[in-house]
């Protein structure tokens, strides 16, 4: 049986990096076959693995996440998007039978939730976010989970949950790109309150390096920065070169010009 610490240090576990790293390069690269490959070998280990039915129920739930972004890589068909986003939902719709089985369902629930808006969804209530994280253990230090759930406060415009995410990611920093995601969260925080500045932006265009990084900065966060008049030549300018940089195929960059729609309301 596993023990908090034992279940929120398991992303250190060497057996465990080496399971989900291979698929995270891949998402990184967005690379939909490599990312398959990856997906299926670390299925096959974790069957061959001699573990315990509380962490096999943890990997099952959480693999019910990898297959989710292993198979919305290419996101040209929206149809195929929406079907295996329900496929997620419908994967972590069942109660856990384990302890940590639970706790691992219901984190996968909420950052599924948090990207309802994506797929047409009405975004997800307040209400509906903190009755789904009651209870939760160790949210404080679970900067996965934080990390989605910025994503749906800033659409949802509401600066207490970015606030907490914020808190989160400036105190349990990821080993992954972690002052990126950081610059991430503070530019989203300080849009929603109306403060945020073109050195804001600039910063968090630096820290784009990989493309799902970068398809978000464009699709979500770029608009409302020119919303808000933040954008200049300038950025633009850095923009293009930070896509060069990464030097693959992404969003067109919406020219500040053209008007743009405003952040959802919750």
């Amino acid at each position: 049986m596993l023990n908090d610490q034992q279940f929120h240090n398991l992303k250190h576990e060497q057996w465990y990096k080496d399971l989900v790293g291979p698929i995270r390069r891949a998402v990184y690269i967005q690379d939909p076959d490599a990312a398959r490959k990856a997906l299926n070998a670390a299925l096959e280990l974790i069957n061959e693995r001699d573990q315990d039915a509380e962490l096999g129920e943890v990997l099952k739930y959480r693999m019910c996440w990898y297959r989710f972004v292993v198979e919305t890589i290419d996101r040209e068909d929206f149809a195929r998007l929406a079907k295996y986003y329900q496929d997620a939902l419908a994967c972590v719709a069942q109660p856990g039978r384990t302890t940590y089985g639970e706790v691992e369902r219901r984190r996968v629930l909420v950052i599924l939730k948090s990207i309802e808006y994506e797929y047409d969804m009405p975004v997800t209530s307040r209400a509906e976010m903190e009755e789904l994280l009651e209870g939760l253990p160790g949210l404080d230090r679970d900067e996965l989970l934080w990390h989605a759930l910025a994503g749906w406060a800033f659409v949802a415009r509401d600066p207490v949950i970015l606030g907490r995410a914020f808190e989160v990611h400036l105190t349990e920093p990821s080993n992954e790109l972690g002052q990126a995601k950081w610059q991430r969260v503070n530019l989203m925080y300080q849009l929603v309150q109306g403060k945020a500045t073109r050195r804001d932006v600039a910063e968090t265009i630096t820290k784009l390096m990989v493309l799902p990084q970068l398809n978000e900065f464009i699709e979500l966060i770029w608009p409302v920065c020119i919303e808000q008049g933040l954008v200049d030549d300038g950025l633009q300018a850095e923009l293009r070169e930070r896509i060069r940089l990464i030097d693959t195929d992404v969003p067109p960059v919406p020219d500040p010009e053209r008007k743009t729609k405003s952040i959802r309301n919750s």
